[in-house]
């Protein structure tokens, strides 16, 4: 290596902030380059890791003997972790084989012996191990348990326990990943582990009973340095009802997002389905009596004093006298900013506004789903904001709330919302309902997204585009292909739009129906209907509207096919996915007497990207969009980067669109994705 390339890698500051803006390919390049380099940046392909057996190629790690020494040397460099329920299984039983060892001064594998694991095993004391922890799983053939030392410099911790490929072996998958009782005390005792968590995510976890509720909350309120908790929860109401509250009452003063969901289940339906939630394990046969000897050895040790204690059961008195007593917060959370609360439903006026009283400072602040109706309702979204008078994001994230959505925008201090996000399953609201709400915050709202919302009908996306004058973003649309919230074209043309600052869109409009063979399959000169000219000057307006949006970046725009009430009809012709909206892509053609509007779009000099009704593989465009256009589009559109003109599976061989990507516009991507 040059000496003054030597030289600068000897500073590890600069070392750092190269290693910082690495990809991992990259890192891993430079790890197999030299020793130097393996020293210096081997501590980095740690840094963030995915362990999971659900994402391709994420479960690698664990499956070497290589790859497992390099993981132990560097266990105290990982950040950040991403697991699943198998990887979960498989360290608590590795983090527990550190401990006893660790405990007895036993050393069972050279290959991994207490010394290597970790630079801070000697200076970390482990406490005594609590009673609730599991006993160790006997492993399978395939798998080699490890020592491994605590994440003592974890800080953001993810596990999803949606059940990974069933059918695909995974080699260290342990008997007891099917348990959810044991996966629960497990994550507990893992989480326990790492005390500078600062990001906490579970999801789909089962709990079965609040003394498991309580373990949870003790082991969540005892991380003092935590910001973002986010716990999803299946379990039966009664368990979620109270344990919910209690927990978010220990939540530490430090945290800054707070995020809980349940998924209710009766008793009966959670006792059959609750072995559904993960994968089967590997059926091995007379796996205990081959077990390798050194891996018996620790068990044994793991087991002493831990005989009487049954496998599957945390409700003996002795496992609940072990379990840290949950102390009630009397502070607020006053760093909290983000709040997206359990479902309320029976919870008294009284109990909810107990729980916000500890959120003076929110600003985003998801509905809660509650049971009060009527004056009662007004009278507790009075109270609360009153409680928490800086919000400036409503969110609705379950389907049957979308109607208390509306009544907080109505009762939040005028003009101070700046983001709308709604989910509706079941209702239809009314128009002057959807007005008023939207009205009374047109001037500060910056973004609106409802493409998760059902019942907000034309009307209502029209009066977010007539009244909102900030609005930056709007979503209308889920999906590639879906359509939504149609905004109609008679609709769309009769009011002036506000928001001359939006820059991204997605919408899709409704084009009503023409009974006539379409204009390009008539012979030349092409003589318009009445009722074809009226369609066309009804489009021509449509064109001068959107072609009005000067800042716009993003542009997401789908054309459905829709009755004369307005709504959308299973139209072949008009499939928001295949179609293109008409005339919009061609210039006027006077030999012809065709149509053309592109020129009225001649204002979006910052648009990055076009997708939506735009294909070029129509009918009709096939015939109208030709090289005229092409230059136009090249010269016209100059921050273009990406247009869907084809389809993902399509195969680009016309000329005039491989000039447009080659020539005329290099590194220009012509594919829907």
């Amino acid at each position: 290596m040059d000496t003054a390339v030597a030289q600068v890698f000897d500073i590890p500051e600069l070392a750092n902030a190269l290693a910082s803006h690495l990809e991992k390919n990259a890192l891993a390049t430079l790890v197999l380059t030299c020793r130097q380099f393996k020293i210096i940046f081997e501590p980095w392909l740690y840094r963030d890791l995915t362990l999971s057996s659900g994402i391709v190629n994420g479960g690698l790690l664990l499956h070497s003997t290589r790859s497992l020494r390099a993981l132990s040397r560097n266990i105290q460099h990982i950040r950040s972790l991403t697991c699943g329920p198998e990887e979960i299984g498989y360290l608590f039983n590795c983090l527990l084989r550190y401990h006893v060892q660790t405990a007895t001064g036993a050393t069972t594998d050279n290959a991994f012996t207490i010394t290597s694991v970790g630079s801070l095993s000697s200076s970390l004391p482990l406490s005594r191990r609590p009673r609730w922890v599991p006993l160790p799983d006997v492993p399978p053939r395939t798998c080699h348990v490890i020592p491994l030392a605590p994440m003592q410099r974890l800080v953001s911790l993810k596990i999803d326990l949606m059940s990974s490929r069933p059918n695909v072996k995974i080699r260290y998958r342990m008997p007891t990943s099917t348990d959810a009782d044991i996966t629960v005390r497990q994550i507990c005792w893992i989480i326990q582990q790492s005390p500078q968590l600062t990001s906490l995510d579970i999801v789909r976890l089962s709990v079965k009973s609040h003394t498991e509720m309580q373990l949870l909350a003790a082991t969540i309120g005892g991380l003092s340095y935590l910001q973002k908790i986010r716990l999803s929860i299946r379990t039966m109401e009664e368990v979620w009802q109270r344990g919910f509250s209690k927990m978010f009452f220990t939540l530490p003063r430090s945290v800054k997002t707070c995020e809980l969901f349940s998924v209710e289940l009766s008793r009966r339906m959670f006792f059959r389905h609750r072995g559904n939630f993960y994968p089967d394990p590997d059926q091995e046969d007379d796996a205990e009596s081959e077990l390798d000897p050194k891996d018996k050895e620790w068990i044994e040790l793991a087991k002493k004093g831990y005989e009487r204690r049954n496998h599957s059961e945390l409700d003996h008195e002795e496992d609940q006298d072990d379990i840290q007593e949950v102390r009630c917060r009397t502070e607020t959370l006053s760093l909290l900013n983000k709040f997206v609360p359990w479902k309320m439903n029976g919870a008294s006026s009284d109990d909810i506004l107990a729980v916000f009283d500890h959120c003076p400072n929110i600003e985003h602040l998801d509905v809660p789903c509650v049971s009060q109706v009527g004056n009662e309702l007004e009278s507790l979204v009075r109270s609360i904001k009153e409680r928490c008078p800086r919000i400036r994001t409503l969110s609705s994230k379950r389907g049957n709330d979308c109607r208390h959505l509306f009544s907080f925008m109505e009762t939040l201090p005028h003009q101070q919302l700046q983001e709308v996000k709604m989910t509706n399953w079941n209702h239809t609201f009314d128009n002057a309902i959807t007005r008023r709400a939207f009205e009374s915050h047109s001037t500060t709202l910056r973004k609106v997204d409802i493409h998760h919302a059902f019942g907000i009908g034309s009307k209502g996306v029209l009066a977010i585009l007539e009244l909102c004058g900030s609005l930056e973003v709007l979503i209308t649309h889920p999906g590639q292909c879906e359509s939504r919230n149609v905004l109609t074209l008679s609709d769309a043309i009769s009011v002036p739009w506000s928001c001359k600052t939006i820059r991204h869109l997605e919408i899709t409009i409704g084009l009503p129906e023409v009974s006539q063979a379409p204009y390009y399959a008539r012979a030349a000169p092409v003589v318009l209907s009445e009722e074809e000219r009226q369609q066309f000057a009804d489009l021509e307006r449509f064109y001068r509207q959107i072609g009005s949006l000067t800042t716009l970046e993003y542009l997401d725009m789908r054309a459905v096919s829709v009755d004369i009430e307005g709504n959308a009809t299973e139209s072949t012709e008009m499939n928001s996915c295949k179609c293109t909206f008409p005339a919009m892509l061609n210039l006027p053609d006077c030999a012809t007497g065709w149509p053309g509007y592109l020129n009225l779009l001649a204002g979006w000099v910052n648009l990055k990207e076009l997708r939506g009704s735009v294909h070029v593989t129509t009918d009709e465009t096939k015939v109208t969009v030709g090289v005229q256009e092409i230059e136009w589009i090249a010269t016209h559109w100059p921050s273009l980067e990406c247009v869907a003109f084809f389809t993902w599976d399509s195969d680009v061989k016309d000329q005039r669109f491989m000039r447009l990507r080659d020539e005329l516009r290099p590194g220009l991507s012509l594919w829907q994705y």
